[in-house]
């Protein structure tokens, strides 16, 4: 443990205040939109106000989490850590994946750098299926 906590560096600042990046999102049927979140800088409390940069949208946070491995509700998220946060949000289109949150009283001045929105890809798959019977049939 201690060769652990000497190798691996100090978590660095970053320019920006509050912000948290969305790294996925479902749907929940009574909850709403469950958005994924890693907070970069400061705190996120139930309660606050919060703005979606993406689509410039605001919401109160009404839940927060952490995984540990079943969902645990928190009070508090805090700097360096992984988790979720419910806020009313109604469709996943609200939402983009990447998209930076920051505090209404106090926003970030920028998103975060260095994200872009994923591309949405078709992918195909092909399974060798039974070839032409080999038994002889019963019937000319």
């Amino acid at each position: 443990m201690k060769a652990i906590i000497d190798r691996l560096p100090a978590r660095r600042r970053r320019r920006c205040r509050n912000p948290r990046l969305i790294f996925d999102s479902v749907y929940d049927d009574y909850r709403g939109v469950v958005c994924y979140v890693r907070m970069f800088d400061g705190s996120l409390t139930k309660g606050d106000r919060i703005i979606m940069m993406g689509h410039g949208r605001e919401y109160q946070v009404t839940e927060l989490g952490k995984l540990m491995p079943r969902a645990k509700a928190v009070d508090q998220l805090s700097a360096g850590e992984v988790g979720y946060l419910v806020a009313a949000i109604k469709t996943l289109h609200d939402v983009e994946i990447g998209d930076t949150v920051t505090l209404a009283k106090d926003p970030a001045a920028e998103a975060l750098p260095g994200y872009r929105p994923p591309q949405h890809m078709v992918f195909c798959d092909f399974f060798p299926g039974r070839g032409p019977s080999t038994r002889p049939s019963a019937m000319p």
